[in-house]
């Protein structure tokens, strides 16, 4: 499926979010997927983490967020199940 990803001012993070639907299980497993049934991973973006869900071959990007930042918290994870 062709799909168009657009993010003003950010061609370079269109380009990496565009490149999780050729190969996402390239990228590693995040730190808070030991906490959900759900398999949760990363791809990495400058100071930023795109964490993401594959459910039947479609990539789901649950949240873009400063690496600096904590992790996800509990109800987020609990919204992902």
């Amino acid at each position: 499926m062709d799909r168009q990803i657009r993010v003003p001012g950010k061609p370079d993070l269109e380009q990496k979010l565009t490149g999780l639907e050729t190969f996402p299980e390239a990228c590693g497993l995040a730190p808070e997927n030991e906490f959900v049934k759900a398999e949760i991973r990363q791809a990495l973006y400058g100071p930023f983490r795109i964490v993401f869900t594959i459910r039947e071959q479609i990539v789901f990007v649950l949240t873009v967020r400063h690496a600096a930042r904590l992790a996800l918290q509990q109800d987020e994870l609990n919204k992902i199940q």
